[in-house]
C-alpha cells in the first residue's frame, strides 16, 4: 500500500498531540524551606535607615501554570502568605506577601513593627519580582509609603521609599 502526504501529515499531528503540554512548559523545582534575610532600606529627605529581619519561607512546588502559594514566619513571629506565579525561566511574579486578606507589603506586619510611624494602608506597591536559581530564592520590591514626622509643633507626612529584598537558601 502506498502512503501519501496525508499519512505523513497525520503522523506529524499525532506527534504534536503527544508533545503538547496543556499545563504549559515545566517550571523549576521550588519546594523547600528557605532560611532567609529580609533587608529593608528606608530613605526620604530626612533620614536613611537599613534594617534586617530573619525569616523562614516555606514553599511547595508550583502547580498548574506555575501558580504557587506558601508562607513565611519572621524571627519575631510575624507570619503571612507568599504566593504568585513561577515562570519557566525561574523568574516569579509575587502577588501575595502579607497576612490575608491584604496583599503584597500592605499586610507585612514586620514592616509595621520596624516603622510604626508609617501608613502602610496606603503603600504604593504592585507585584513583587523574584527568582529561583538552584537552591537560592530572591524576592524584591520597591514600594513607596507616607511616614509621619513631628517638628515645630506640626505633623508632617513625608514620602518614603523602601527597598525590600528577601534572600534565602534551602
Amino acid at each position: 500500500m502506498k502512503r501519501g502526504p496525508t499519512a505523513a501529515v497525520a503522523a506529524a499531528l499525532c506527534v504534536a498531540c503527544v508533545a503538547y503540554d496543556p499545563n504549559g512548559p515545566a517550571v523549576p523545582h521550588l519546594a523547600g524551606r528557605y532560611a532567609t534575610s529580609i533587608t529593608v532600606h528606608y530613605r526620604n529627605h530626612l533620614e536613611t535607615r537599613s534594617d534586617t529581619v530573619a525569616a523562614t519561607v516555606t514553599l511547595p512546588d508550583a502547580r498548574v501554570r506555575g501558580v504557587f502559594g506558601g508562607w513565611y514566619v519572621t524571627s519575631a513571629g510575624d507570619s503571612g502568605t507568599v504566593g504568585g506565579t513561577l515562570l519557566p525561566d525561574g523568574t516569579m511574579q509575587v502577588t501575595e506577601f502579607a497576612q490575608p486578606p491584604l496583599t503584597t507589603l500592605e499586610g507585612a506586619t514586620f514592616l509595621h513593627r520596624l516603622y510604626p510611624w508609617c501608613d502602610f494602608r496606603q503603600i504604593g506597591t504592585g507585584t513583587l519580582t523574584g527568582r529561583i536559581s538552584g537552591d537560592s530564592l530572591v524576592i524584591e520590591g520597591r514600594p513607596a509609603v507616607m511616614c509621619r514626622y513631628q517638628g515645630w509643633e506640626h505633623l508632617f507626612w513625608i514620602g518614603t521609599d523602601l527597598d525590600v529584598r528577601l534572600v534565602g537558601v534551602r
